[in-house]
């Protein structure tokens, strides 16, 4: 409800940093805001969730665009002045009670998108629960000259979209999430990388093998722990890299079929670790994968079964890493 007697002031989308940053902070960046058009659920009928390949309409007017150098954390937020044409109709429609409740809203406001420069150096993270789009407005100035008010419009659903471009690269073979690049083709090094979803497939082969050479020994898998050697140049030496990777399951062509769980249920991750604490940058990443060889051995039908390895927020982030492989010529190889 806004008074009758009010006036409209400006409206601002105001974004607070969530303190996630990836790339060139000391350069300028520039964002565009733009007003969507399509209704704000995801296009393909068999979908419920967003995801970062998702893309909804938007008007080519620019309501608010602003170029600044990014201090994720020693600030707080960042102030995008919005066009007044666009506050001012917000406005009217709550004054005149043409909009009422959240369904009304809908009708005449989707969203909005935030788009930047092609070519600014960073990414930034900010934090959608904390995030607003402000309408400030003013009463009669003979009631009070101080007594200015504001609605804010609280983000109910987001999503981030995020494209890359593979081709300069030795991954360009990649063109969709079926595809399988062996690491041979790749320097004997793996790649993880979020936001683009670039996921590390590790394979264990020969597990049948172990089944005959328990019978012939008498024996049994006990333990089995992987451990994956980063490549020290694909992350920040000033922190280190992210505490743990996600696992699932995955078939033949990559689908999905479970994420990698205890006997509990509960999620098995693989947990970082430092091989050089003299150095303090030199680190591995480790699993107990008993169960997964245990699961193979005695099922019929998993041979073709993989682990999957990436970042726990895959669609909120663009961090990445290098690991090593079972063949590298490193001493830091992946082995089991």
């Amino acid at each position: 409800t806004i008074d009758t007697k009010a006036t409209y002031d400006s409206i601002a989308l105001i974004l607070r940093y969530d303190n996630y940053y990836y790339g060139d902070t000391l350069q300028t960046q520039t964002y565009r805001i733009h007003e969507i058009t399509d209704k704000f659920e995801p296009k393909d009928n068999d979908q419920i969730y967003f995801y970062n390949t998702s893309t909804l309409a938007f008007n080519d007017e620019v309501l608010g665009e602003l170029s600044f150098k990014p201090y994720p954390i020693k600030k707080d937020s960042i102030n995008i002045t919005l066009k007044q044409s666009f506050g001012e109709n917000l406005f009217n429609n709550f004054q005149n009670k043409t909009v009422e409740n959240y369904d009304d809203l809908e009708q005449i406001f989707k969203g909005l998108t935030i788009l930047s420069n092609n070519n600014d150096n960073s990414v930034l993270g900010f934090n959608p629960s904390s995030s607003v789009v402000r309408l400030y407005y003013k009463l009669d100035e003979e009631i009070d000259l101080e007594d200015d008010r504001y609605i804010d419009f609280n983000i109910q659903q987001n999503f981030n979209n995020i494209s890359s471009n593979k081709t300069a690269t030795l991954l360009n073979p990649i063109t969709d999430s079926e595809y399988i690049l062996s690491s041979s083709k790749t320097n004997n090094q793996m790649y993880i990388q979020a936001g683009s979803s670039l996921n590390m497939r590790v394979e264990v082969p020969y597990v049948r093998d172990l089944t005959s050479l328990e019978s012939e020994n008498g024996g049994t898998v006990i333990n089995a722990t992987l451990k994956m050697y980063l490549n020290p140049n694909s992350y920040n030496k000033n922190t280190s890299p992210i505490e743990s990777l996600a696992v699932y399951i995955i078939d033949n062509k990559n689908r999905f079929i479970s994420q990698y769980t205890n006997s509990d249920g509960s999620p098995i991750y693989a947990t970082l670790n430092t091989y050089n604490e003299e150095l303090n940058y030199d680190y591995y990443y480790s699993i107990d994968i008993t169960s997964f060889i245990t699961e193979i051995q005695t099922s019929t039908y998993l041979t073709e079964y993989a682990l999957l390895f990436q970042f726990p927020d895959n669609n909120q982030s663009v961090d990445k890493l290098l690991i090593y492989d079972s063949e590298s010529d490193k001493e830091t190889k992946m082995k089991m």
